[in-house]
């Protein structure tokens, strides 16, 4: 094993050594491990990450349904809207999506989607548990917005983290994987909402408040898992100590995860990527935007 990986400052001495695996394996561009150990490995990917951020695509996309299956309930005479009031709000939640996804995209570039995406989730429902006290028709529109500032650049974020995963050819199968959390979310939300909605009051909690608070809470731990989640590829450079990647993955397999996808195809590159002044003023001035 040693004597296949050259002596060079910018690259590992052995698997064993996986916590200073680098991205700058140019000069050993030999997969030193077998078919069968990268499948496994690979396997373990598939059930550790893709759950996670299917359980994220899908959770955001059911909090955002809660509020108007809330409002079919008594919380609509307890805030005082109509029904032109309502659509204002989900109006000015998708002006917030569109606000800060360029400049929350270049965040997302400089802290780790990692990091960045589960501090997304948390606060996302947070907001959307909050929402369990409005008491008028504007904080009703201030929870909307904060909940769209908070959604804006998630999917982007996650086919990023993705992207640093797998290689190109393998990526479709697993993007399609991680969009059916949309219309699953869609056919289920109502069903879910409406079971609990029928619950009647909980501890002196009014139905509607009670669904907002269960369905933000949920979204929180989701947020949570994925902050814990084993990281296999940090920012192109290190891959971080934490004791729950070392229980589900070996040092071999961690060696494999991150040399394959480097030795593979473009993902290095889009691990180096840095998004400078230049190309977010090129992005807003492009007539196709």
């Amino acid at each position: 094993m040693e004597d296949k990986i050259v002596n060079d400052s910018s690259v590992t001495r052995g698997y064993g050594d996986e916590e200073t695996v680098a991205t700058g394996l140019v000069n050993c561009p030999v997969a030193d491990w077998t078919k069968v150990e990268e499948c496994h490995a690979t396997r373990k990917v598939d059930f550790n990450l893709l759950p996670i951020l299917g359980l994220a695509v899908f959770v955001p996309q059911t909090d955002r349904g809660n509020v108007s299956n809330a409002l079919t309930s008594t919380i609509t005479h307890k805030l005082g809207v109509m029904t032109k009031q309502i659509n204002v709000g989900h109006a000015l939640m998708s002006r917030g999506i569109v606000l800060l996804e360029i400049p929350f995209n270049v965040l997302l570039q400089r802290i780790g989607a990692q990091k960045w995406l589960s501090a997304q989730i948390v606060t996302w429902g947070l907001t959307a548990a909050l929402q369990s006290f409005m008491t008028n028709y504007r904080s009703y529109l201030v929870t909307l917005v904060l909940m769209g500032l908070r959604e804006e650049d998630f999917i982007p974020g996650a086919l990023y983290t993705m992207s640093t995963r797998y290689k190109t050819s393998e990526s479709n199968l697993h993007i399609t994987l991680f969009f059916l959390g949309n219309p699953l979310a869609a056919a289920t939300t109502s069903l879910i909402d409406a079971g609990i909605l029928s619950l009647g009051d909980w501890y002196g909690i009014a139905r509607s408040r009670r669904l907002l608070i269960i369905e933000g809470g949920i979204t929180v731990g989701i947020g949570i898992i994925l902050m814990f989640l084993p990281p296999l590829l940090s920012r192109g450079q290190r891959m971080p100590s934490y004791q729950l990647r070392s229980l589900v993955f070996t040092q071999r397999e961690r060696y494999i995860l991150v040399r394959r996808v480097v030795l593979g195809d473009s993902a290095e590159v889009a691990n180096k990527l840095h998004i400078s002044s230049s190309d977010i003023c090129s992005t807003v001035e492009s007539p196709e935007l």
